[in-house]
């Protein structure tokens, strides 16, 4: 016999398991956009093009990005954003880097 606060119990527990299973994707999609922005940065900085940088970053990672770069002087910001998981809950990470000087002999 099942009684009433079974059948109040179970489903609430699903959607917290649910909601536990959405927080890890959106975590594991914030690592992986702040790789791809790391990851165009760091080609950004030893002097690659923005469209290379940017191809490099999204084919680092296994979900669809978009990658911007703005450069400002001696320096560039790149952001990588991608929806996190099922929830389609944007998530985004900017990173700055300082280009590196050319080295010619």
């Amino acid at each position: 016999m099942v009684t009433a606060e079974t059948a109040v119990t179970i489903p609430a527990l699903l959607a917290v398991f649910a909601l536990m299973i959405a927080g890890v994707s959106a975590a594991t999609s914030q690592g992986q956009a702040c790789h791809a922005a790391r990851t165009a940065a760091r080609a950004v900085s030893v002097g690659m093009s923005d469209a290379q940088a940017s191809s490099l970053a999204v084919q680092s990672v296994s979900r669809e990005a978009s990658v911007s770069i703005a450069h400002a002087g001696a320096g560039a910001t790149v952001t990588a954003a991608m929806s996190a998981g099922t929830l389609a809950v944007p998530v985004r990470c900017e990173v700055s880097v300082q280009k590196e000087a050319s080295f010619a002999p």
